[in-house]
């Protein structure tokens, strides 16, 4: 039997880097242009909460 790789479910470095850089990118225009209006009420609340990560990062020099 061989080991099982844990990796495997890890994203290769450059791919969490990308997905960083968008979390990043999604943040600071949260902070810039604010919470769409006109969402349904899932996606309110799931801007509301991206807009609070984003408030967050802002605080703690994160962005």
């Amino acid at each position: 039997m061989g080991a099982i790789r844990k990796t495997a479910s890890m994203p290769p470095r450059s791919t969490a880097a990308k997905l960083r850089q968008s979390s990043l990118e999604r943040s600071r225009e949260l902070l810039k242009n604010g919470i769409p209006e006109g969402l349904s009420d899932f996606d309110r609340r799931v801007a509301e909460s991206e807009y609070k990560v984003a408030k967050y990062r802002q605080r703690n020099g994160l962005l």
